[in-house]
């Protein structure tokens, strides 16, 4: 107990966990959702989830591009804002048009830079898929379309 004037007052110990702190190697983080098992002829969604890890809102600028192997719905060229600290979730339907190995519609994002400054390229990683390297994209295989045989 320490006096304090007339009033004794009684030393306290508290003792608490405090969750580590993430620490992001970059302010923006995209992680790309691909369905497991398209089919030909059957829609699915891109999901991507964009977090800004900052306390500013970022603007990123997107662009698709479209190749043989499907029809994309959605937008081709697009910009949105991230708000801070928060998710941004950008979609794109994409519907097969031929089985087998086939390469995703390319997505560009893009940061736009601060104060007329270039804009920077943002890494998208798709959990439990291979890295793409330089001009290459994901890959997923289509399954054929089930015949029904009467």
């Amino acid at each position: 107990n320490k006096p304090f004037g007339d009033i004794s007052v009684p030393f306290t110990e508290t003792t608490m966990m405090v969750p580590q702190l993430q620490r992001h190697e970059s302010e923006l983080s995209v992680i790309l959702d691909i369905p497991s098992n398209p089919i030909v002829g059957q829609i699915f969604t891109l999901t991507f989830k964009i977090i800004n890890w900052t306390t500013a809102p970022v603007r990123v600028h997107v662009t698709v591009e479209v190749n043989d192997a499907f029809v994309f719905s959605g937008y081709k060229q697009t910009y949105f804002i991230v708000s801070p600290l928060s998710p941004y979730y950008f979609k794109a339907n994409c519907f097969p048009l031929a089985p087998g190995k086939v390469k995703l519609p390319r997505v560009k994002m893009l940061k736009s830079g601060d104060n007329d400054a270039a804009e920077q390229e943002i890494s998208i990683t798709a959990p439990g898929f291979k890295e793409p390297v330089e001009d290459e994209w994901y890959m997923v295989f289509i399954k054929p379309k089930k015949e029904i045989n009467k």
